[in-house]
């Protein structure tokens, strides 16, 4: 199935969920992607400073517990923050092998190409493909260390957590690692509105980058999504301790997709989901990914951020 036929497929699937839903991995056209890189630089998106910050603090124990072998991320990226334990590994004086995974070729040839680079000599690869796929492609080895930064786990469900746990553990063997960044629940230091404004910026870019998803979608299927008649909206659920990302209809209309071959009708302040972020402690994001067991858990020093390591 190709890109078109399977985000006609999804979308189809998606409107047919109450709430309707986009599935979040469709945020990332280039468009989308190059405004998320705004949003990382937003002072009220904190995630990826507190999480740099972990890993600037801690990556040299995260490299020693997890000792010598192959480092493998899921959905790497640019794998920014991932050069801290890169370093880290090489002043360890092992030899640096690394593979990252990505479901961008164009994203992934420019990262592996910059860390070799970076890194001369060792031995750097790329695996095209979602999560599940890169996975199954993974011979299985008991010293390979899994990473999944940037509070990814945090979109899942738990249904889809468990799965992800049951892949990582068919590539892991008994003595790798699975090292997984999240972002923490409220408490003391860290109020629910300091996660909400990371969702609902002042300067207005988050809602920029949901509103892209309708672009898209009108782009890419001929969709009829008039964007001034939806807005942004991105509440902290404290029930089921999560960011509830959406698009609301400001008015009651009728939308048309032509590649799926559907008119649906929305009410007045009618949502579209288009993300789930949840917030862990460390415990119980360990009892979701069995038959992981958690090791060491870290947080930056404000405690906004978290950092798991798992055993197999």
């Amino acid at each position: 199935m190709d890109a078109p036929d399977l985000l006609a497929s999804d979308i189809l699937a998606g409107f047919a969920k109450t709430p309707r839903e986009i599935p979040c991995v469709y945020f990332y056209d280039a468009a989308g992607s190059e405004i998320y890189g705004e949003i990382t630089r937003l002072p009220e998106y904190y995630p990826p400073r507190a999480e740099t910050a972990i890993l600037r603090a801690h990556a040299a124990e995260i490299a020693t517990i997890c000792g010598p072998g192959e480092w493998v991320e899921l959905g790497a990226g640019s794998a920014t923050r991932t050069r801290h334990l890169l370093s880290a590994v090489v002043e360890c004086g092992w030899d640096l092998q690394f593979r990252a995974t990505d479901a961008s070729p164009a994203m992934l040839g420019t990262c592996v190409d910059a860390l070799r680079q970076e890194y001369p000599g060792a031995r750097i690869e790329g695996l095209v493909g979602d999560y599940f796929a890169t996975l199954a492609a993974l011979p299985p080895r008991a010293d390979r260390s899994l990473v999944f930064l940037g509070g990814t786990i945090g979109n899942m469900t738990d249904a889809q957590a468990a799965e992800l746990a049951s892949a990582a553990a068919r590539a892991v063997l008994p003595g790798g690692h699975f090292l997984v960044g999240f972002d923490r629940r409220p408490h003391a230091g860290k109020t629910v509105a300091t996660i909400e404004q990371a969702y609902n910026d002042a300067a207005g870019v988050t809602a920029r980058f949901n509103l892209n998803l309708l672009t898209r979608l009108n782009r890419e299927l001929g969709a009829d999504f008039d964007l001034a008649r939806w807005r942004h909206e991105a509440p902290y659920n404290t029930e089921s301790s999560r960011i509830e990302m959406n698009l609301v209809s400001q008015t009651r209309q009728q939308i048309t997709i032509p590649a799926v071959g559907r008119t649906y009708e929305f009410a007045e302040g009618e949502q579209i989901r288009t993300e789930i972020s949840r917030r862990f402690e460390a415990e119980p994001l360990a009892a979701m990914l069995e038959p992981f067991t958690l090791e060491k858990a870290w947080t930056d020093g404000a405690g906004l951020f978290g950092m798991a390591l798992l055993g197999r």
